[in-house]
């Protein structure tokens, strides 16, 4: 089974964003501060999850990115933006960059970790 770009794309976003989301969350929670800060300043939590922003595809080659993942302000830590570049390659079972673990040839191959979809 093929899986076109948009859909691995997608896929991968989703899996950059529960992490991040994660992250955050261990953020809030573990530093005190934060917390400190949001209660003198009378500010309230703004807990927003990460989320994705995407661009068109016919935009995409002219932009350089295909996914803008935004952490939203947290207390006293302003607001991130990470920029993402999907790009496909082509599966090869070895490498022949001297001294890798996968190193190897097209007749000796060496695959360190096999996927199969």
């Amino acid at each position: 089974m093929k899986l076109n770009e948009k859909t691995f794309e997608l896929n991968l976003t989703k899996e950059i964003l529960d992490v991040a989301d994660f992250f955050s969350s261990l953020l809030w929670l573990s530093f005190p501060i934060t917390k400190l800060y949001m209660h003198l300043s009378g500010a309230s939590p703004s807990l927003k999850p990460p989320y994705a922003l995407g661009i068109p595809l016919t935009e995409e080659k002219n932009k350089g990115w295909d996914v803008k993942v935004i952490i939203p302000s947290l207390g006293l830590y302003k607001p991130r933006a990470v920029f993402f570049q999907f790009k496909s390659g082509y599966h090869i079972n070895y490498s022949s960059k001297k001294g890798s673990i996968f190193q190897g040839t097209k007749k000796y191959k060496s695959p360190h970790v096999l996927f199969h979809i």
